[in-house]
């Protein structure tokens, strides 16, 4: 499990943006403490972070990429 801190570190990805993918509903921590309410991220969510990162790249919305994530 990765801190968002360090998950972020490793996908390029921004502790704000991610913190707005799981808003959102597009990459939700996969554990989230509910002492503190830090946020974990595993192994799973790091492949479907840099899909979105590479998606982001090509020019998709934010919407077209919840939207076709959700068809």
């Amino acid at each position: 499990m990765y801190k968002i801190s360090e998950f972020a570190e490793l996908t390029g990805l921004s502790k704000e943006t991610l913190r707005y993918y799981a808003e959102v509903e597009l990459l939700e921590p996969a554990y989230i403490n509910p002492d503190n309410h830090y946020r974990y991220y595993d192994d799973g969510s790091f492949f479907l972070a840099l899909l979105l990162g590479k998606l982001r790249d090509f020019g998709f919305t934010i919407h077209e990429m919840i939207s076709n994530g959700r068809n």
